[in-house]
Formats: C-alpha cells, structure tokens, sequence
C-alpha cells in the first residue's frame, strides 16, 4: 500500500494450469495446441502458484494436454480459445492460459499476444508431438504473418 493506491485480490482456483498456444489466423490456424504444466511432478494444483521463480529457474515442465485430461475438454479449450483469439482481434501467434478444475470447469485467466517463441518454450511441446523441427514451426509463424499481410494488401 505504500507504493500503489490499489491492489487487485484473486481468488484461487483449484485445478490444472492449462495453456493454448495458436499458430495462426480466423481460418488459417496452423496449430492450436493445449499443453499442461506441472510443477514437482504435480499436475493438479491445490495451492501452488507459477511465479518468476518456477519460470527461471525451469522448475515446471509442460506436456501435451491430451496425455492426461479428455479430448473434449482439449477440444472446448481450443474452441474457445479461438473465439477469445478472434474477440481480442490477435493476429499470428497468442498464448492463452487457463485453469480447469476437476469438475471440467474451465477459467479463462489471460490472453498474451506475444508470448516467448524459442525451441524451449512451448514451441518445443508442439515440435515433438509432430514430430517437427523448431525450423519449421518458425517457417509456420512468419508463413502466417506474410499470408496475412499479402491477402491485407489486394483487399
């Protein structure tokens, strides 16, 4: 309180600790892809909670969503995360994180319409479950972007 003049106090949710990174634009989506995170082998979180620390020093590791939740439920957060993608007007690349509690209820959390792309950041996950190089999935995201810009041109 001695630096700011409000604070913003959350509740906590339960549950799985959920993001959905798009490749892509409204029908031309190269990748919509759901990834877990767990931290210590723990993929259910009852209290933990992802800060700097967990994000530096590599502390949590992500997996392919579909190895550990239903299909459907990958399949609603890729749905809504290309409505929330849309809504926002994003273009070529977002990340959009959740929380989905073991009743299969699903928060929206927050939208990042320019997360980090490395061969180590979700990129990775998305790589190896296609079986891809990190080449390629670079050629996909400035393939987008310059597909985007050209059709933007000849309107």
């Amino acid at each position: 309180m001695n630096n700011f003049t409000e604070i913003v106090i959350e509740e906590y949710i339960p549950g799985y600790e959920i993001t959905n990174l798009i490749i892509g634009n409204p029908n031309d989506y190269r990748f919509n892809e759901v990834i877990l995170t767990s931290i210590n082998d723990k993929i259910y979180f009852s209290q933990e909670v992802l800060g700097l620390k967990e994000k530096s020093q590599k502390l949590r590791k992500q997996y392919t969503a579909s190895d550990f939740i239903a299909a459907s439920m990958c399949q609603k957060i890729q749905q809504t995360s290309q409505q929330i993608f849309e809504h926002m007007g994003a273009r070529d690349i977002a990340r959009i994180d959740y929380r989905v509690t073991e009743k299969g209820e699903l928060y929206f959390l927050e939208i990042n319409s320019v997360p980090r792309v490395s061969s180590t950041s979700e990129c990775a996950i998305i790589c190896k479950k296609y079986n891809i190089s990190f080449k390629d999935i670079l050629f996909e995201y400035m393939d987008t972007i310059d597909k985007r810009i050209s059709n933007r041109e000849k309107i």
